[in-house]
């Protein structure tokens, strides 16, 4: 196939995987009113605007604050919200331009961030990486706290019984901000 993706590195890979993602959740709150973005379709509490506001502080806290060790404005992690995943929670002043412009300003700082790094290099803050995320399936014990690479020898989370509940991406579910991960048995 002509369009078939072949990335010449990991790096290439990796940045073109969180690029896919970034863009879908872009493509879905694009030119949605304020209302439609809003809009609970399920059970769950979740919206459109909702995914994006937690992926926009996500991108900032963990690029911007673990990956870099920048200071964010939401003083994170040193100051923590005590309600449980309010990066979720939506306000009045909570608008879809401003979690669109949010969300592409942090992606494109982050871009940066990684094109400036080598893949193997750690985390600057990885104390973070660490209390966070210690014990949990998502973790490999074969690599240090706060690198990246594969999450465990065959690419994919532990799914072993009493397992975090992150999702088969590897990716935080809600509640893994609150420094509650599984600790190993």
């Amino acid at each position: 196939m002509s369009d078939e993706f072949r990335p010449d590195s990991e790096r290439d890979a990796l940045a073109a995987l969180l690029d896919v993602q970034r863009k879908a959740l872009l493509r879905k709150v694009e030119g949605l009113s304020e209302v439609d973005a809003r809009r609970v379709p399920t059970a769950s509490a979740l919206s459109l605007l909702s995914l994006l506001k937690h992926s926009a502080t996500w991108e900032e806290r963990w690029f911007h604050g673990v990956v870099a060790g920048q200071p964010l404005a939401d003083g994170w992690p040193e100051q923590k919200s005590g309600i449980p995943d309010a990066d979720f929670l939506l306000g009045d002043e909570d608008t879809v331009d401003q979690w669109l412009t949010r969300y592409r300003d942090a992606c494109e700082l982050s871009r940066g961030i990684v094109a400036a790094r080598e893949l193997t290099t750690p985390c600057v803050r990885a104390d973070i990486w660490t209390a966070t995320f210690a014990g949990c399936c998502c973790t490999s014990s074969k690599r240090p706290p706060g690198t990246w690479g594969t999450p465990t020898s065959s690419g994919r989370p532990s799914t072993a019984a009493g397992a975090c509940s992150r999702s088969a991406t590897g990716f935080p579910a809600i509640g893994h901000d609150r420094g509650d991960a599984v600790q190993p048995s």
